[in-house]
């Protein structure tokens, strides 16, 4: 379908919370997240300072979780044109500066309409790091900042094959974080951990001389987080065949 990891991760938290109103007797076609998009060109240069806008992204939650992957990911790419560029609090800034002084801000944040929640996915190191000599073995994303009448939003990180989704809630208008976290199990395992074969992503496979098998893999992005992920579950798999020596797996990207 041409996704990237951020459109499923936007189509798993919008499934985990579709389950948890459906939990509490509510229901909703679609839900609308925010979804922070860099404005930077890929040769704007080393410039200082935040360029970042807002897409909003409507989500569906109903029907069938490929169909519903498809459809973020052509909203994704259809919208992130109109997101990019110089952000309106960059534009207007003294007019934004001046409002929050008045408590302007404050007040859009605590009676908005427009989203139901936020999604940040920030790519980290594909490799893993050390820090002081210690392996940085995994990695939680939090943030501190003004939800609003937002009761929960979501701080996504992607670090050495592993994809960590961090839910923050305001525990007097959210108090089932228990009931989401069950949810996103509930959302990743049976929806998104489809076989890469069933997914179209194993382009070839090729037995040589010796038992050596090689491998091809499609990825959606040429710098896919979880690229290492694929490349271990596949060398593994495969090696356990019978008369199988060497396994050689490689990448493309799907086209």
């Amino acid at each position: 379908h041409g996704a990237t990891a951020n459109d499923a991760v936007l189509v798993t938290v919008a499934g985990a919370l579709h389950r948890v109103l459906r939990a509490r007797g509510e229901s909703a076609g679609s839900l609308v997240v925010t979804v922070p998009v860099s404005g930077r060109s890929e040769d704007g240069g080393p410039a200082l300072g935040n360029v970042v806008s807002p897409m909003l992204v409507y989500v569906p939650v109903t029907g069938d979780p490929a169909s519903r992957l498809k459809h973020v990911a052509a909203q994704a790419r259809a919208h992130k044109a109109a997101a990019t560029g110089p952000p309106p609090i960059a534009v207007l800034g003294w007019l934004f500066r001046l409002l929050a002084a008045l408590g302007g801000y404050h007040w859009y944040m605590n009676h908005q309409h427009r989203t139901h929640s936020l999604v940040s996915h920030v790519r980290g190191p594909a490799e893993p790091v050390t820090f002081g000599g210690a392996p940085v073995t995994s990695a939680i994303p939090v943030s501190v900042g003004q939800a609003g009448n937002g009761p929960i939003y979501f701080q996504v990180l992607s670090y050495a094959g592993t994809i960590t989704i961090a839910a923050i809630t305001d525990p007097a208008h959210f108090p089932d974080l228990g009931a989401l976290t069950e949810a996103l199990r509930a959302v990743i395992d049976p929806e998104l951990r489809r076989s890469i074969v069933e997914l179209g992503m194993v382009r070839s496979i090729e037995v040589k001389d010796g038992g050596r098998v090689e491998v091809v893999v499609s990825l959606t992005t040429a710098g896919c987080p979880i690229r290492s992920h694929f490349e271990q579950a596949v060398a593994q798999r495969v090696s356990e065949l019978d008369g199988v020596t060497e396994v050689a797996v490689g990448f493309d990207v799907l086209s």
